[in-house]
């Protein structure tokens, strides 16, 4: 999936995807082999990966679950999800969180090719390679 061809278009009408998108939801697995369990990154919740979603799914079955790509592109279209709610939640009381890092994300995104190496970092250059 490539975030430059999904329309980034929030709720609110709004197109800022600054506003809910995490590059931890691409970039930061945490696996309890011994549970069988993945998260997306240190504050979201685990989740129980079943032997028949291995069968099916294979090594998606952690990284690139269904859930998983649900979640992401309704970060890239500004929806909050339920599994970043810690976040939110320091967010809204004025507080930041892991996700409000824009110089990481700004790598995230010229690693993924949608920013070029030559942009300098700034939430506006990233809005605009990003709309």
């Amino acid at each position: 999936m490539r975030i430059k061809n999904i329309p980034i278009v929030s709720e609110t009408g709004t197109t800022d995807p600054l506003n809910t998108i995490c590059d931890l939801k691409w970039n930061y697995p945490i696996f309890n082999m011994a549970r069988g369990e993945f998260r997306s990154c240190c504050r979201t919740p685990s989740n129980r990966i079943t032997e028949e979603e291995i069968q099916d799914l294979g090594i998606n079955a952690f990284g690139n679950h269904p859930r998983e790509l649900r979640e992401r592109l309704d970060l890239v279209q500004g929806r909050r999800t339920g599994a970043c709610q810690s976040c939110w939640n320091l967010e809204d009381s004025g507080v930041g969180s892991p996700r409000h890092n824009s110089k990481r994300f700004h790598h995230f995104m010229q690693k993924q090719g949608v920013v070029p190496y030559s942009a300098e970092h700034s939430d506006d250059s990233l809005k605009e390679y990003l709309t």
